[in-house]
């Protein structure tokens, strides 16, 4: 046995190369060039949604706002709306006590209109032409109502005043 038999060529393990090296460059540059071109691309979507979402974004800060004030309004509006009930609740139990004290009055001395609709005083062709209450409906801040000077204390009176000079509502004039 000599030593030339032992020293044959070992095969070729591993791929066989089949592009030169000139080519396999050329292919690099290629898939390079196209790795750069899907990195580009992808780059400019995320900055194509991100330059959506600021808008979004700013959209959405602008409805908020927009629903904060209306809120506010609203809610000013609620507060405005529930001091106009308590002082029409007030005005309201302060006309059926002077309903009740006047239908005392009218139970005690006939010399006053009588209290049931179907009296031969309300009868339509003996009503007046003018309708009496007329006066509450005026545009004048202040008004005097026989009802109103017989109530109980000055300060009801001041108040219901002052809620008509403000012009707080034109209801409180058809309650009285």
């Amino acid at each position: 046995m000599t030593k030339e038999s032992n020293t044959q060529p070992a095969p070729k393990v591993g791929r066989h190369r089949v592009y030169s090296n000139e080519q396999r460059k050329d292919r690099n540059r290629q898939a390079q060039a196209a790795f750069r071109d899907r990195r580009s691309k992808y780059t400019q979507t995320l900055e194509n949604a991100i330059v959506n979402f600021e808008e979004t974004i700013k959209d959405l800060k602008e409805s908020n706002s927009q629903t904060m004030k209306r809120a506010q309004v609203a809610e000013e509006r609620s507060h405005h709306l529930a001091s106009q009930v308590a002082s029409l609740q007030r005005l309201l139990e302060m006309a059926l006590t002077d309903n009740q004290r006047l239908q005392a009055q009218v139970a005690l001395g006939n010399d006053m209109l009588p209290l049931s609709p179907n009296s031969d005083i309300l009868a339509p062709d003996k009503m007046p032409l003018t309708d009496p209450m007329l006066p509450l409906f005026d545009t004048n801040p202040i008004i005097v109502s026989p009802m109103l000077s017989s109530l109980a204390s000055d300060d009801q009176f001041d108040l219901f005043n002052a809620s008509m000079s403000t012009g707080e509502s034109h209801i409180l004039k058809a309650v009285l």
